[in-house]
């Protein structure tokens, strides 16, 4: 099973997309790769990401890429929230990592 995606971080995800497939094509297919990948770890291991300050709330690193990709746990199923360069001021995050 994958993760669920809200309509924020669909947004997100098109967004991000559109933005490296303007600069590298390449680049755009890697990451759509990753956040595949992602999306299936968080649907076997919905709890594997890391700690927010808000309950619930966790994140992954989409390493090599520049992204955090933050998500719910509900009902032992993860929602991806949002999807954000990891360049963005911590404290305009959601959840702020701990």
């Amino acid at each position: 099973m994958k993760a669920r995606l809200s309509p924020a971080a669909l947004e997100d995800l098109d967004g991000i997309l559109q933005f490296l497939a303007s600069q590298s094509p390449s680049a755009a297919a890697g990451f759509r790769d990753k956040f595949k990948q992602i999306r299936q770890l968080l649907g076997v291991y919905p709890h594997g990401g890391r700690r927010t300050d808000q309950e619930n709330l966790r994140y992954v690193n989409a390493r090599p890429y520049p992204y955090l990709v933050f998500y719910d746990v509900i009902d032992g199923q993860a929602v991806i929230q949002r999807l954000i360069h990891g360049a963005r001021n911590p404290l305009s995050m959601p959840g702020r990592p701990s």
